[in-house]
C-alpha cells in the first residue's frame, strides 16, 4: 500500500523557502554591492584625472577640488551618489604609490570617494540578515607623467615680423608647465634655419627655479637668426647689401645662430632629426616624449653656393646640417616624413604648428605622429593660444 507523501514535502519546502530566500537575496545583494564599489572606484578614477587636470590648468588647488567636487556629485554610486571624503595635492614620482604633501609644487591628486555613516549603501533583501546598509570607499591617485619636450622653432628671416609671436608662445608653453612640473619634467628647443639646426637650449629639469629660470630669461630673447655674420665665410667676409645695419635684413641677435645670405631657406626635417637626437639622449623610455615644431613656411631652398662648412660654424651651441647641399623642395620633404617616421617608431608624440598662407598645411599634418595634431592659422596672434593649448594636452598617468 503506498503512502502519501504530499505533506512530507510541504514541510520540507516550509523548512527550506526561508533558506532559498536568503539566498536569493544574498545573490541579489552581493551583485549590487559589487556594482557599486565598481561605481565607486570609476568616480575617484575621473575624479582624481579631472582635478589634476584643472591644477595643471589653473594652479589652484581650491578650484581642482571644486572640479572634483562636481564630477562627483553628478555621478550614480548605486542609487545616489558618494561624497569626496579627502583630495589631497602634492609630489609623485615613479614608483611611488602615494604622493609627497610636502612637495613645493604639486603634480598629483589622491582622491578618495566614500558612502558611508548616513550615506551608506542601502540594501534591500539583506535585511532578513540583519543588514540595512553597507559602507564604500575607494580612493585614486592621478600623477602629471614625466614629460621630455622639445620645441622645433623655425627662425629663418620670412619669419622676422612675427617671430615675436613665437617667442611669447614658447614662453606661455614653458609657464604652463613649470608650474606643475614634476621632478624629471624637462624642456629643451631646437632652432633651424636651412640645412642646419642648432641645440638652443639643451633638455633641461624646470621643476626646479634655479633650473628654470634661465630657460625663461633665454627663451624671452628668442628673435630669428642673427645676420650680424660674415655671410659667406672666412673666405669671404662680408654680406650682402641687403644685410647692412639699418636694411629690412639685418637682425643683431648674438643670442641666436647666424644666418647666411647664400644658404636660405627652409628645412624642416633637419630641425626634426636634431630635435629626436636631443630627446633620445634623455635615455628615458619611461618618459612621455613630445615634439612640437612651428613654422611659416613650406620646405623650400633659395641658394647660391655652399660656402659655410662644418669648421666655419664657430657658435657655442651643438648644431648638426644637412651635408647635401642641393636638393629639391621634394627632396626637403622626404627628409620630413623620414623623420616622423623615426619619431613614431621611438614613441615620439608630434605635435605641428603652421603659420602664415604658404601652403605647407598638408605637409605638415604628415609630420604628426603619436598623441599629436596640426595646427594651422593665419593669425600670428594665435600662435600662442596654440601652445598653451598643446601645453594642457600633455598626458595624466593614473597611478592608483
Amino acid at each position: 500500500m503506498r503512502r502519501n507523501r504530499r505533506g512530507n514535502y510541504s514541510m520540507v519546502m516550509g523548512v527550506m523557502l526561508p533558506v532559498f530566500i536568503g539566498f536569493a537575496a544574498l545573490s541579489t545583494d552581493t551583485s549590487w554591492m559589487e556594482m557599486a564599489k565598481s561605481q565607486t572606484q570609476d568616480v575617484a578614477d575621473s575624479a582624481a584625472h579631472a582635478a589634476l587636470v584643472e591644477l595643471r590648468r589653473t594652479g589652484s588647488t581650491s578650484r581642482a577640488t571644486a572640479v572634483a567636487k562636481y564630477l562627483v556629485e553628478r555621478n550614480a554610486v548605486g542609487e545616489g551618489h558618494g561624497d569626496l571624503a579627502d583630495i589631497r595635492f602634492g609630489g609623485w614620482r615613479r614608483g611611488d604609490t602615494s604622493i609627497d604633501e610636502s612637495a613645493p609644487r604639486p603634480n598629483a591628486t589622491e582622491v578618495t570617494i566614500s558612502r558611508e555613516d548616513d550615506n551608506a549603501l542601502p540594501l534591500y533583501f539583506a535585511k532578513i540578515w540583519n543588514r540595512d546598509d553597507v559602507e564604500l570607499r575607494s580612493s585614486a591617485v592621478s600623477a602629471a607623467r614625466s614629460l621630455h619636450v622639445v620645441l622645433v622653432m623655425d627662425i629663418t628671416g620670412s619669419f622676422r615680423f612675427d617671430i615675436h609671436y613665437a617667442r611669447d608662445g614658447a614662453v606661455a608653453f614653458a609657464e604652463v608647465l613649470h608650474d606643475t612640473a614634476g621632478e624629471d619634467d624637462r624642456l629643451g628647443m631646437v632652432t633651424f634655419f636651412y640645412r642646419y639646426a642648432h641645440v638652443w637650449t639643451e633638455m633641461t629639469e624646470i621643476h626646479d627655479t634655479v633650473r628654470y629660470d634661465p630657460l625663461y630669461d633665454q627663451w624671452k630673447d628668442l628673435t630669428w637668426c642673427n645676420s650680424d655674420v660674415d655671410w659667406f665665410g672666412p673666405s669671404w667676409p662680408g654680406r650682402p647689401w641687403s644685410a647692412w645695419p639699418g636694411s629690412g635684413w639685418h637682425n643683431t641677435a648674438p643670442q641666436m645662430p647666424g644666418c647666411w645670405g647664400d644658404e636660405g631657406g627652409t628645412d624642416h626635417g633637419i630641425g626634426m632629426k636634431q630635435g629626436i637626437d636631443l630627446l633620445l639622449e634623455q635615455d628615458d623610455p619611461f618618459a612621455y616624449r613630445a615634439m612640437i615644431v612651428l613654422t611659416d613656411g613650406q620646405p623650400s631652398a633659395f641658394s647660391g653656393f655652399a660656402s659655410r662648412r662644418p669648421s666655419d660654424l664657430e657658435e657655442p651651441w651643438r648644431h648638426t646640417f644637412n651635408a647635401k647641399y642641393s636638393r629639391s623642395t621634394n627632396d626637403m620633404k622626404t627628409d620630413a616624413y623620414v623623420e616622423a617616421n623615426r619619431a613614431e617608431a621611438n614613441d615620439i608624440n608630434t605635435w605641428t604648428i603652421s603659420y602664415g598662407g604658404y601652403g605647407q598645411a598638408e605637409f605638415m599634418k604628415r609630420l604628426v605622429t603619436g598623441d599629436g595634431a596640426a595646427y594651422t592659422t593665419t593669425n600670428a596672434a594665435d600662435i600662442e593660444p596654440i601652445f598653451v593649448e598643446i601645453a594642457t594636452q600633455m598626458p595624466m598617468l593614473l597611478v592608483k
